[in-house]
């Protein structure tokens, strides 16, 4: 599998993401998040929810359109994996599972950041979806909002 290099003024340049270190790379990035809770009900926010489609059937935010980073099987195969072997191999399983539709879903993210430019991103639990939804989005030049923040636990706001 290919590496790919990220930069950010957090980060060295020569680390690779698309590793089992891409969640230590991408934690150093300077990824935006937001504290607009008011604007999400208020302002009717459209918002990409990046977790599986079992969770996003349990209960969504309004305006919340599913844009999974895993299907439901992946993601349980990965839960699997992270409560025998750990966080690392648990990211490395889902690098393997995800990566030949990577492209895929990156797209419908894409598109849906064209018609909804002031969309935000979340996932709702430890927010390691949510983190590596928006390197992704960083790597096609969906540049994010420098100036918004959220956690609950990551949203993100474009």
């Amino acid at each position: 599998m290919e590496s790919i290099l990220l930069k950010s003024s957090n980060m060295d340049a020569s680390t690779p993401v698309g590793t089992v270190d891409e969640i230590e790379a991408i934690n150093k990035l300077d990824l935006p998040l937001t504290e607009a809770f008011r604007s999400i009900v208020l302002e009717d926010r459209p918002l990409i929810d990046v977790r599986a489609p079992i969770e996003f059937n349990k209960g969504a935010f309004p305006h919340a359109t599913n844009l999974p980073l895993m299907n439901d099987e992946e993601r349980h195969l990965i839960g699997i994996r992270y409560k025998e072997q750990g966080n690392a191999s648990a990211v490395q399983l889902g690098k393997e599972l995800v990566g030949p539709v990577k492209e895929e879903r990156v797209k419908a993210w894409t598109d849906f950041v064209k018609a909804h430019p002031h969309a935000y991103l979340y996932c709702l639990r430890g927010g390691q979806r949510s983190q590596i939804s928006q390197a992704w989005l960083k790597e096609v030049e969906v540049l994010l909002s420098p100036d918004l923040r959220v956690d609950t636990k990551h949203f993100v706001a474009f």
